[in-house]
C-alpha cells in the first residue's frame, strides 16, 4: 500500500541518516551488520515507541529484500527492540481511537437531511464501513481525482462499483459487497458480508437506497448527486464529524469505524472466530479493538458453575467462621511446610478467619 511505501521510505532514510553520522562502512550497511542494526534500533530508547523501532527495522528489511539480500534478526535486535519499548515516554504512545458506536449511527439517522442524495450516501457509508468492519480507503477514494484515476486500467487501486452489490446466494436477507482491492488483498480483492440488522441502521436498506435503477451498471455503489460522483473519505467524515459536533460528540477518524463496528460484534455474543472472519483479519490483532470489556467480562464471566458441593462446603465454613462482608473481618492464608515429596503431600491451604 502507498502508505506503507511511505513509512517504509522514512525508515530506510533515517537507517542511512544514522549510518552515516556514525560512519559506518558501507559493506556494514547493506547488507546490514546485526550490531550496527541493533545500534540502530537502541537509538529510538526514551524517545519513541518500541512499535517505531520495529517499524524502521521493518523498512531495512523491504529495502534489504528489494535489494536481493538475505534477512534475519538475531535475538540481539528482538531484545534491543523490547528495550526501546519498556522504555517509551509516555508522549510517544498514542491513546486508543475511540469507536463509533450504534448511538452515533443512530445520532447520523435522525440529523442528516435524507432528502439529499448526499447525505443519503453518506448515511449508507456509515453503515458499510460499521457493519462491515471497513477500512474507508478500501471502498472509498481519497478524492476525486483519485477516483477518477481508478478508471484507468493501468491503475492498481480501484472501488467497488453497482454490480460488485448483490444479494448473499445462503441468506437473501443479508448482502455481499465485493472490495476490488484493499490494502492486504490489492490484485484479487475480498467480499464484506452485510448482515439484516434493526431498522434504520440496516446496511444493505440503507446501500439500496442510493442505487436507483436508472443509473449506469458501472457507477459506484457509495455516490451522490444524479449522475455518477464519487463520495470521497474526506468529504465523508467531514459531514459525520459536522453532525456529531452539532449533537455535542467528539470529533472521530475513518478507522473509528472498523473499530466500533468489531467492539460491537463482541459486546454481542458473537464469537471472536467469526467476528475475524466477518472483519477479514488476517490475524488476532483485532482483540485489542475489544473497547467494551467493563461490559464484555460481566456479560460472558459471571456466575461461572464452580460446582455445588464446593459452593456449598465454602459457604459453610463461612458462615461458621462468621464471614459475610462483616466490618473487623480478616481472612489469612497459611500454607504448612510441604512434605518430602515438594508435592504438598497432606499439607493444604486453609481459610482461617480471625476477627479483628
Amino acid at each position: 500500500a502507498d502508505s506503507t511505501l511511505r513509512i517504509y521510505d522514512h525508515g530506510v532514510r533515517t537507517y542511512l541518516d544514522f549510518c552515516l553520522r556514525e560512519q559506518i562502512p558501507a559493506d556494514r550497511i547493506l547488507p546490514a551488520d546485526e550490531t550496527v542494526l541493533a545500534a540502530f534500533a537502541a537509538t529510538f530508547a526514551g524517545r519513541k515507541s518500541g512499535s517505531a523501532a520495529k517499524n524502521a527495522v521493518a523498512a531495512v528489511r523491504a529495502w534489504h529484500l528489494a535489494q536481493g539480500f538475505q534477512w534475519s534478526v538475531s535475538p540481539q535486535v528482538q531484545q534491543v527492540i523490547a528495550g526501546v519499548q519498556n522504555l517509551a515516554p509516555a508522549s510517544s504512545v498514542r491513546p486508543p481511537r475511540p469507536p463509533i458506536t450504534p448511538q452515533l449511527l443512530h445520532i447520523l439517522h435522525q440529523c442528516l437531511d435524507l432528502q439529499r442524495s448526499f447525505d443519503r450516501a453518506v448515511f449508507a457509508a456509515a453503515l458499510v464501513a460499521f457493519w462491515g468492519q471497513c477500512r474507508l480507503g478500501d471502498f472509498l477514494p481519497g478524492s476525486i481525482t483519485v477516483f477518477e484515476r481508478s478508471r484507468d486500467p493501468t491503475f492498481k487501486h480501484y472501488f467497488p462499483a453497482r454490480s460488485h452489490f448483490r444479494p448473499s446466494r445462503r441468506d437473501p436477507r443479508s448482502h455481499i459487497i465485493f472490495l476490488p482491492s484493499t490494502k492486504t488483498h490489492q490484485r484479487d480483492g475480498e467480499s464484506v458480508i452485510l448482515t439484516e440488522q434493526v431498522a434504520p441502521l440496516d446496511p444493505s436498506i440503507a446501500v439500496r437506497a442510493i442505487l436507483p435503477a436508472g443509473l449506469v451498471s458501472d457507477s459506484t455503489v457509495l455516490h451522490t448527486q444524479g449522475r455518477v460522483l464519487a463520495l470521497s473519505a474526506g468529504a465523508f467524515m467531514t459531514r459525520c464529524n459536522e453532525v456529531w459536533r452539532l449533537a455535542g460528540e467528539s470529533t472521530f477518524t475513518g478507522h473509528s469505524f472498523r473499530i466500533g463496528g468489531t467492539t460491537t460484534f463482541l459486546v454481542n455474543g458473537v464469537p471472536p472466530d467469526v467476528v475475524k472472519a466477518m472483519g477479514r483479519w488476517s490475524s488476532d490483532a483485532f482483540l485489542r479493538y475489544w473497547r467494551e470489556l467493563e461490559s464484555l467480562a460481566p456479560e460472558h464471566a459471571a456466575h461461572m458453575p464452580v460446582g455445588e458441593g464446593f459452593t456449598n462446603t465454602l459457604g459453610s465454613q463461612l458462615r461458621t467462621s462468621g464471614l459475610g462482608g462483616r466490618a473487623g473481618t480478616r481472612v489469612r492464608r497459611r500454607e504448612r511446610r510441604l512434605g518430602p515429596s515438594g508435592l504438598g503431600g497432606e499439607s493444604t491451604t486453609r481459610l482461617l478467619a480471625t476477627r479483628g
